[in-house]
């Protein structure tokens, strides 16, 4: 072999090593924003089922208590409770706290409506009573902890919504007349998942 062809096959070798060298920066270049894009979705995903599980957490208690005259501690500056209009009794403004407060969550970006119904006839009023129900509902506005996907945050919420029978009360010295506080005000529907006629939300 001569000296030519050695110099010839050396260069096409430097030219190889180039080639595969470019391919794989092209190939990484195209799925490094793909493996992002997937890490920033499962980060977002977990954070979200982690507050679900909070605000669910945090309605269970209130309605199993509540149902049972157990109503927590009394309101306070960190429960930041926000009312329309005049202001529910004591004991509806303590489940609404518990709520808060057990659900592990930042209590100023909760919203709680409390509401007595009549389990057999869910569309009839009904008041505190041994027999009735108790609904407990809350909601939250979803967010994007990585803010990579806040703008399709920006209309989804998070809600919740149980019902227990209220059991072991004495009527004339427990009272819960219920109540709800402003749902927030890009809620489409605003607190009519809270509606006993209705489906319970998914």
């Amino acid at each position: 072999m001569t000296l030519s062809h050695l110099l010839h096959r050396r260069r096409w070798a430097r030219l190889d090593g180039r080639t595969e060298r470019g391919a794989v920066l092209v190939e990484l270049a195209m799925v490094v924003p793909i493996l992002v894009v997937l890490i920033m979705g499962i980060v977002d995903y977990a954070v979200l089922f982690n507050q679900k599980i909070g605000i669910r957490g945090g309605v269970c208690e209130a309605a199993w208590n509540g149902s049972r005259g157990i109503f927590g501690a009394a309101p306070n500056s960190s429960c930041s409770l926000t009312f329309p209009a005049a202001l529910p009794d004591d004991n509806t403004q303590r489940i609404m706290c518990m709520v808060k407060r057990r659900s592990g969550l930042d209590q100023s970006e909760l919203r709680v409506m409390v509401r007595v119904v009549d389990l057999d006839n869910p569309a009839n009023p009904a008041t505190y009573a041994n027999g009735k129900g108790l609904m407990v509902c809350a909601m939250r506005k979803a967010s994007s902890a990585t803010h990579f996907f806040s703008s399709l945050f920006a209309t989804s919420y998070q809600v919740s919504r149980l019902t227990t029978v209220i059991l072991s009360i004495d009527p004339n010295v427990t009272f819960v007349g219920g109540g709800s506080e402003t749902p927030f005000p890009t809620k489409a529907g605003g607190w009519s998942f809270c509606d006993p006629t209705r489906p319970v939300p998914a």
